[in-house]
Formats: C-alpha cells, structure tokens, sequence
C-alpha cells in the first residue's frame, strides 16, 4: 500500500490536473474570505482578536503559494510572463509566505484608527452597552488595517490593503488557470 500511495504522490507533483488547481485557488479564496470578514467585524463589540488574521493571512498565503507551484507544473515560470505590478505582488505574497512559515509572523504596516463601537444587532450586550453610552459618553473602540508596500511597475511603490492584494492575486491565479484551460481546449 505505501507503493501505491508514493506512486499516487509522484504522479501528483508530475501533472496536477487542473481540478486540483482549480481547488487550491479555492482553498486561498476560503481564507481570503476570513481575512475580509475579519475586517468586516472590525469596530464592532467585540472587537475580533488580531491572532485570527494573522492565522487567516498564514493559510491564504499558503494556499495562494501552493496555487502558483501547481500552475508552474503546467507553465513554467508562469509569473515572469506577468506584468511588472503583478509580478511584484507575486514576489511580495511569496516572500511573506515563507516569513509566516519561517519566521512565524509577517510584518505590516499597521494602522490603528479609534472609532466609535459599531453595535452588533446580535451582540448579547448591546443594552449593557448603551447604558455605557449614555452615562460616559460615546463609546470608542479601535479598528486595524494591515498595509503592504508594493512596487507599481513603474518605480514607484504604494501601500495597499492586505485583503485588497490577497484579492488581486487571487484575480491573477484565476486568470493565468483560464489561460492554461483555453491552451488545453
């Protein structure tokens, strides 16, 4: 049984289909989604712990990298054929990959607004929460936006949103697949 088992894991990394990448970017797209909804529950009470996007951040970027390997199987060096920006979000997204799995964290740029609590409908508190509001005043909270710096193609860098980027790559997995699943028909 092990026999066939390596045989199956050798035939694997020698032609991944295309459901399987199909998957993978699936797989990124799920933890994309956690990373947005985190952000989404941002000013709210309670307040979403920060340990959750960075392990939401560890899995997107591992699914997104083990995306991009299994489209290398089918185009190799698929993302020198990217554009400049696109190829430095690429390399970006990488490289803060293996920061998470190295290293264990990755850094950002972050930025910390104070904002007033956004109250839940479902919050279990929210009638504790204005007698709060109407004895102290108006109640504040904090919200954290991560940040990332990335080359624009032209020289020139800028600083995007974490989720927005993840989002983009995405995009650009999606897109590269499709052009494979075109070359195939």
């Amino acid at each position: 049984m092990p026999d066939a088992m390596a045989r199956r894991a050798r035939q694997i990394r020698s032609q991944p289909s295309i459901e399987l990448i199909r998957q993978k970017i699936g797989e990124a797209e799920f933890f994309l989604d956690r990373l947005r909804q985190h952000n989404k529950r941002q000013g709210s009470l309670p307040n979403p712990p920060q340990y959750e996007f960075s392990y939401h951040l560890s899995a997107f970027l591992n699914a997104a990298r083990s995306s991009g390997k299994l489209l290398a199987w089918k185009v190799r060096n698929w993302w020198e054929r990217l554009p400049k920006a696109e190829q430095s979000l690429h390399d970006r997204l990488l490289g803060m990959r293996d920061d998470t799995v190295y290293s264990g964290c990755v850094e950002t740029n972050e930025q910390t607004k104070e904002v007033r609590v956004r109250f839940e409908a479902n919050y279990h508190q929210q009638g504790h929460a204005y007698l709060f509001q109407s004895l102290q005043g108006e109640p504040m909270t904090y919200t954290v936006t991560h940040l990332i710096t990335l080359a624009d193609g032209t020289g020139a860098v800028q600083e995007r949103e974490i989720a927005d980027a993840c989002t983009e790559y995405v995009s650009i997995l999606r897109r590269e697949l499709g052009k494979i699943e075109q070359a195939i028909r």
